[in-house]
């Protein structure tokens, strides 16, 4: 079966893998690419494989959409959960509301929960 190869715009994928907090090392590894391969599918030189994206989407609990866009998306910058019970820190954060209350947020594929504490 042939594979789908994507050319994606450059620096999106870079981008989205340092907001996240990930090396290029972390990533080649769980996509078993080497580092320079990685690279060059983050500088829009190579394209990448659509169960490569599937693997990232789930790596970084993006939606592929995400992946395919011309504009380097922003993601938000939130605080990781710290404290017992937390599973990973890559996928569940803490955050404060305007009126203090705090949230305990968890990426789930692509659905977010929260959960509120008084």
């Amino acid at each position: 079966m042939k594979q789908i190869k994507i050319k994606l715009s450059p620096g999106v994928l870079r981008a989205i893998r340092e907001q996240l907090g990930y090396s290029v090392e972390e990533i080649a590894k769980k996509l078993r690419i080497s580092e320079s391969e990685l690279i060059s599918i983050e500088d829009g030189i190579s394209p990448i494989t659509l169960s490569q994206m599937k693997k990232l989407s789930k790596i970084y609990y993006l939606p592929i959409a995400a992946f395919l866009s011309n504009n380097i998306p922003t993601i938000p910058k939130l605080c990781p959960l710290t404290g017992e019970g937390c599973i990973d820190t890559k996928c569940a954060w803490s955050i404060k509301t305007s009126s203090g209350m705090e949230c305990a947020v968890t990426l789930l594929g692509t659905a977010v929960y929260l959960q509120l504490e008084k």
